[in-house]
Formats: C-alpha cells, structure tokens, sequence
C-alpha cells in the first residue's frame, strides 16, 4: 500500500515532520514522518530515554532519516520551535544547503497564545479567575449537581500543554454564564459556602462581577482569529500559501481590535 507513495517521493519532493513527546511510562520519544503529495508515512519512533535532546544528537537522527529517505527527494524538514529544534535546522541547512528547516505552524500559533496568555498581565489574570470558577465547580460534587440543574452544557477540560485550551475554556464559561449566576445566588450557595468560605466568596464575586465578563469578551474577540488560524493549519493538506494569507488577515484582525 506504501510502495506507490514512496515511488512518488523523487518526483513530488518531501518534508520531513518530527515531533517530541512522552508516553505513558514517562519516557522521551522522537517521531519521525514523511509528508508528501499524496499523502503523509510513519517512518519510526524512537525512545531517548538515554540520551539529552541536544541538537548535535537531533540532527544526527534526521541526517539518518534524510539519507534513508533519499537526500535528493527532502525538500524541507518541519519541528517545533524549541532552541534545540532551531539549532538542529541550522545544522542541517548547513550540511544540506537544498534543504529548508520550516517551524510547524500549529506550535507558533500555540506560543502566540502562550504569549498572550502569560505575558500580557491583564489577560493572564483573567484566565487565572476563569481557572478558579472552572476548578471550584468541577472539584465539588454538590457544585456539580446544583450547576447541572440550570444546564446541560458541560465544562471543558484545561490542558496545561495546549494553551488555546484556556482561550476555549473562557468561551465556554461565557456560554454558561447565566447558569454560573443562578448557582452562586442559589439558596444551595447560601448553604454550602459556610464549608469553604475564602473560595466560594471570590467565585462568587467574579461570577457577579460584569467588567470581569466584559474583558472576557474582549479576549475572547481577541483571540478568535487566532484559535481559526489554528484550527484551520492543523491538518494533513498542503495549505501553507493559505496559512500565510491567514496569517495576515490574523494580524489585521487582533491589530484592529486592540487598536
């Protein structure tokens, strides 16, 4: 099945995608694939359990997969931008001049959400109120109950790694904005708040706090265009001249808000 893509790679050229992440026993893997026109190949996976993800040792691992898969066929490599990752292109533009290292779209747009999210005070301290609304109802089973009974719609998961999660965690808090209203002014509220006091007094305080949802909006109106760029670059196809168009129009639109 893999025979007709792989006897395409001469003539369509390739770029090679390699990631980092860790597995269920903790250990450190390095995958690596083959992206082409007709269509993306997993090559392998490696553990580096025993090895520093330095970029001397990186860029010894792609010069094998470069010369495995066929020097005159890779057109370009694509990683995340971690300074390892950055100087492992350079060696690999040094030792093959044809070659082209290329950051991955979809980890710059997640470092622009890092950037607002943690850089841009105001806004950072918004997501850490939106965190304790989120975390309070969903670590208190009797918060739970009562909030389930105002509505369906439930609260989504925060991944630490994936900084849009708490962009789309915001939205989802503005969706159920008026049932988070009803539970904190709720008989039940009243009631169980005595058990812990500092906490529920604050949520409460937010939830009822109308310029604390007025500048969600506004990060939300800021952050919109950048959770579609996003979502629109994160896929198999070969869009890059429509990412950098997006990309544009991306800026436009947040220059246009904040301005």
């Amino acid at each position: 099945m893999l025979e007709p893509i792989v006897a395409s790679w001469p003539t369509s050229g390739v770029s090679i995608v390699s990631d980092g992440w860790t597995n269920l026993a903790r250990h450190p893997i390095i995958k690596f694939m083959v992206s082409s026109l007709n269509g993306p190949v997993f090559l392998k996976a490696m553990d580096t359990l025993a090895e520093d993800k330095y970029a001397q040792f990186i860029g010894e691992l792609f010069i094998k997969v470069i010369e495995d898969v066929g020097v005159d066929s890779c057109v370009q490599i694509i990683t995340d931008n971690a300074p390892a990752c950055k100087a492992t292109g350079m060696i690999l533009e040094a030792k093959y001049p044809q070659v082209f290292w290329t950051p991955c779209t979809v980890h710059s747009l997640n470092l622009a959400l890092k950037f607002v999210a943690s850089d841009v005070l105001w806004i950072g301290n918004i997501i850490e109120d939106a965190r304790d609304i989120h975390n309070f109802v969903q670590n208190h089973t009797n918060v739970v109950t009562i909030y389930k009974e105002y509505t369906n719609l439930s609260l989504l998961k925060i991944v630490d790694t994936q900084f849009a999660s708490s962009f789309m965690m915001l939205k989802k808090l503005r969706e159920v904005k008026t049932a988070l209203g009803s539970v904190v002014i709720s008989d039940f509220w009243s009631f169980w708040r005595k058990t812990d006091q500092v906490a529920s007094k604050r949520v409460k305080e937010t939830v009822l706090d109308d310029a604390w949802w007025e500048r969600v909006d506004l990060i939300i109106r800021i952050i919109d265009p950048i959770i579609s760029l996003l979502r629109f670059a994160d896929t198999d196809k070969s869009i890059l001249g429509e990412v950098y168009e997006g990309w544009d129009s991306m800026i436009e639109s947040v220059r246009s808000i904040i301005l």
